[in-house]
C-alpha cells in the first residue's frame, strides 16, 4: 500500500527547484529588474509546478495519477487564461493576494492581465511528459 503523499510527480528535485526559482524571482528580481524575462519566468514556472502541486494535493483524497495530472492541468490553464485575460480577475487576485502577503509580512502582488503572458501555456505539454516520467504511485492504477 502506497502512502497518501506518494507523489514523486511533485516531491523531486525539479519540482523543488522551480519553486525556490519562482519565490526568488518573485521577492527579489522582479523587485531588482522588473522587466519583460523576470514576468514571463514566473509564468512558466507557474506552469511547470502548479500542476503537480495541485496533482500532490488530489493525491490526499487517492484520486488517480492520470485524473489529479489532467484536473491539475486544466485549473492551470484555465486559471492562467482568466488572469491573464480578464482585467477584473486579475484585479480581485491582486487585491487578496496582497491581502494575504501582507498578513504574513510580504509586500503587495501586482498582477497585471497581459495576453501575452498566455505564450507560457505550452509548458503545459512539458509539464505532462514530466509527469508521465515521474510520477504516479507504482502500487495505484493509472
Amino acid at each position: 500500500m502506497s502512502s497518501r503523499l506518494d507523489c514523486p510527480e511533485f516531491f523531486n528535485i525539479w519540482v523543488i527547484a522551480s519553486v525556490v526559482l519562482f519565490s526568488i524571482n518573485n521577492f527579489y528580481l522582479k523587485a531588482q529588474f522588473a522587466n519583460w524575462f523576470t514576468g514571463k519566468l514566473s509564468d512558466l514556472l507557474v506552469c511547470f509546478f502548479l500542476p503537480l502541486f495541485i496533482s500532490a494535493i488530489l493525491a490526499l483524497f487517492q484520486i488517480t495519477f492520470k485524473w489529479r495530472l489532467a484536473i491539475g492541468i486544466g485549473v492551470c490553464a484555465l486559471t492562467l487564461t482568466l488572469l491573464k485575460t480578464s482585467p477584473v480577475v486579475s484585479s480581485l487576485f491582486s487585491h487578496y493576494l496582497s491581502q494575504l502577503n501582507q498578513n504574513l509580512g510580504f509586500g503587495a502582488s501586482h498582477n497585471l492581465a497581459d495576453p501575452t503572458d498566455l505564450i507560457a501555456l505550452p509548458i503545459l505539454f512539458f509539464t505532462y511528459k514530466f509527469a508521465l516520467l515521474h510520477g504516479g504511485s507504482k502500487n495505484e492504477p493509472n
